[in-house]
């Protein structure tokens, strides 16, 4: 299977490791909500997303 190269900006790249550590429960929700500055409720529907 090939893999493709995914471009993004250094900011999109923050928001997806926050995102990774809050899927792998090294951080909470709202630890990971403050960081992105969302509610809870929107880093859930976020982490639904990745």
């Amino acid at each position: 299977m090939a893999q493709d190269l995914l471009t993004m900006t250094s900011q999109e790249a923050e928001r997806l490791a926050i995102i990774n550590n809050l899927i792998a429960k090294k951080i909470n929700g709202a630890s990971a909500a403050k960081q992105l500055n969302l509610s809870v409720r929107q880093t859930k529907r976020l982490q639904a997303r990745v």
